[in-house]
Parts: structure tokens; sequence; C-alpha cells
């Protein structure tokens, strides 16, 4: 029996132990397992040109539907255009809501990334709720709901709109951290953790690859598959979230976006940007995944936890 098979009967069994459990907060639920994606980069890009070796959403949602296994996107509403695909940054072209509707047939899920991702702290409520709750009218018009989560941009959090309006139209308010989401979330304010892959120089700590490439500012280690084998460990009432951004394969070792995922050895894999990491080493943590948890959606999280809005 295929294993995304398996994980739905177990969703299934979990939700019916709870709602039949006389004390709910103390039901169990098998462990859950969200894999997302931010903003819904459909191909990485050198000025708005698709790189040889990027590899596009479509390609990552055939190797899970292969798996049994589907993911959920974060479209950030003003860069998400009807059929054709918006270069942003030059870095990227983002999803169209036609490729969002093809996904959505093959059984992913989608979440807001606000309307424009920016900090709204220092906007007026009218504007907060506009980038908050008020995105979720571009998923109707596209018949998605999106009412899983509401992630906060780039981590810039406040407290006070999570609490007045994002708790009162979404399921979850996300943030980063590495740390595993338990049913305690499902309190105000409502916030859980995801875990976003990063690249950045090699993990094997000599050698020139862990010489972080010039081209960046900041410094990051990549992030081989072995480091998250206790966070997708397969404890029951957790949930894992991990975020990915733009995979690449095989190895491109001049200009301007730089990266070797060749090596047989994932702790000699790096990239020259943060958000880029090696489709191999995404795959096996994607088939580390223990059969026992359930990979599912925010929003299926929640109905496993009693969430209501």
């Amino acid at each position: 029996m295929k294993r995304g098979i398996v994980k739905a009967l177990l969703a299934s069994f979990a939700l019916v132990a709870l709602a039949l459990s006389p004390t709910p907060a103390h039901a169990q639920s098998p462990a859950f397992v969200t894999l997302s994606f931010g903003r819904m980069q459909w191909v990485p890009t050198l000025k708005c040109v698709p790189l040889p070796g990027g590899v596009d959403l479509g390609t990552v949602a055939d190797a899970l539907q292969a798996r049994g296994d589907v993911a959920t996107g974060i479209v950030i509403t003003d860069r998400t255009q009807e059929t054709t695909r918006k270069c942003f940054l030059g870095y990227a072209l983002q999803a169209s809501w036609a490729d969002i509707a093809g996904l959505a047939d093959r059984g992913w899920s989608f979440v807001s990334g606000g309307t424009h991702a920016q900090d709204i702290s220092s906007l007026p409520p009218s504007e907060q709720y506009a980038e908050t709750c008020g995105s979720l009218q571009a998923f109707a018009d596209h018949g998605l709901d999106a009412s899983g989560m509401f992630a906060w941009a780039n981590n810039v959090y406040d407290d006070t709109v999570q609490r007045t309006m994002v708790a009162t139209c979404f399921d979850w308010g996300r943030r980063y951290s590495r740390r595993l989401n338990t049913p305690a979330i499902n309190q105000a304010p409502y916030v859980q953790r995801t875990w976003s892959l990063t690249g950045g120089s090699c993990a094997a700590g000599t050698g020139s690859c862990s010489t972080y490439p010039p081209t960046v500012g900041a410094h990051s280690v990549y992030q081989p598959p072995s480091v998250f084998a206790s966070y997708l460990a397969g404890s029951p009432d957790t949930w894992a979230v991990l975020q990915a951004y733009r995979l690449v394969k095989g190895s491109n070792l001049s200009g301007n976006l730089q990266w070797d995922c060749s090596a047989s050895n994932p702790a000699q894999h790096w990239t020259n940007r943060g958000e880029m990491y090696c489709y191999r080493d995404y795959l096996t943590i994607v088939d580390s995944v223990p059969a026992s948890s359930v990979i599912t959606d925010p929003a299926g999280v929640a109905a496993a936890w009693g969430r209501t809005i």
C-alpha cells in the first residue's frame, strides 16, 4: 500500500479518535509533517532566465506524487498573475494562478503570505487587515481556501495583529523556529513554528567547500539531511513543518549563483544563496519521514487538534 494512502487512513483514524474521546485535550494524535514552499517560486532564475540545474515545482510535484505525498504552497497574492509567471527581483519566476490550480488538482494545499509580504506593524489597522485577512479573497476568487495559515513575512511578527486579526481568520500564524509544534499551540495567539531549509557553506567544516562563497554577505551553513533526523522522528502529538524555497541539482561553479550538489556526501554540498537547496537532499529528507507520520497541511492539523476560528 502506498505511503500516502496509509497516511490518509491514519489521519482519518486520528480525527475520529479525537472526536470520540471524552477528554479531547489528552487524545493522542499521530506525528504530522507539512512540506511547504515559500513564496511559490516556480523555478529559480538569474535575471529572470531559468537556471540550468534549477528544479521547477512541477518536477517537485511529480516526485512527491510518486511517493504518495503532497505539499503546501505559500502564496503572496500581489506577485501572482493569472497565467503568466511573474519574475520577482530576477531570482525566481512566481507560480501563476494557473500553476496553482494545477497543483491543487494534484492535492496540494495553499496558505497566505499576504498581499505584499511586508512589515505591517506600522500600518493603520485597515491596511493590516487588508494584508492579512483581506488576502483570503484572492484565494476564494480562485476556488481555494487559504485559511489554514498566515505566513508572517521575513519572520517580522506583530503579536497584537496576530491576536486581534490573524487569529480570527486563520488557524495559525507562521513564525520561524526549529522547535516542533505540539497541541499546546492551540491557544492564543495560535502561532506555529516552521523550520526553513537553508543553504550556505558545506557542513563538512574542512576543504574548499567550507569557505563561504564570496557572493553572499551573510554567512550560513548548508543543512544536510541528517540535521532533520530527530525533528522528523515521528513522535506522536507533534507537527514538523519544513519550508523549502528554490531547489537546484548538479553543480554550477561560476557566475553570480553557484552551488555544488554533486558530491556523494551531503556534508560536502553547498550553495551560495541561503534559500537555494540541493534537490537530491530535499528528496532524501522527504524519504526519511516515517511511514507512521501523516503528511498534511496546516488546516489538517488544526482539524485534528480541535482548532476552531
